[in-house]
């Protein structure tokens, strides 16, 4: 496990503004990167690298041999926050399920689009996803309802254009 000095940043920051829901995201990401973490260990496969930092959590691994398997290790993570979100009823489960659903790379929806759709049809699909979240976003910023959706946007746009 690889613990970046500015994970500490974000637990920093979490304690002093006393926010729940920054916890609560903070606790649900760990357990959505477990779920992936148990796919990947029942299908046999060893994980290199579970990553925390700033920018969130990224569990890394060799290539899985075949779609079907890399498409239930994909699945694991969002599986995790559609259960506890439907059992618990809680919102930040809701949120993370249906943001990493997004076919936006590096996002696992993203990853699945990639896998399973031609290279420039997943290539269009997330930079029309992308372009609509960052819209949304800043209508939000506009309408007051804050920053995070606009973040998470350019953040996600950042990351594409580093994988480019």
């Amino acid at each position: 496990m690889r613990l970046d000095y500015s994970f500490f940043w974000i637990l920093t920051f979490a304690a002093w503004a006393q926010n729940e829901l920054l916890w609560q995201v903070l606790l649900f990401s760990v357990l959505h990167e477990c779920g992936h973490l148990t796919v990947l260990c029942a299908l046999g496969l060893q994980p290199r690298q579970l990553r925390l930092s700033f920018y969130g959590m990224a569990l890394r691994y060799d290539r899985v041999p075949d779609r079907r398997r890399e498409t239930a290790v994909l699945f694991g993570g969002p599986a995790v926050n559609l259960i506890l979100w439907v059992l618990l009823r809680n919102p930040a489960n809701g949120a993370l399920f249906l943001l990493n659903m997004l076919p936006i790379f590096p996002l696992d929806g993203g990853r699945l689009a990639a896998l399973w759709l031609p290279h420039r049809l997943a290539a269009v699909l997330s930079t029309l996803t992308l372009a609509v979240l960052t819209g949304l976003g800043g209508y939000v910023l506009y309408r007051g309802g804050g920053v995070s959706l606009l973040g998470i946007s350019l953040y996600l746009m950042l990351s594409n254009l580093r994988s480019v």
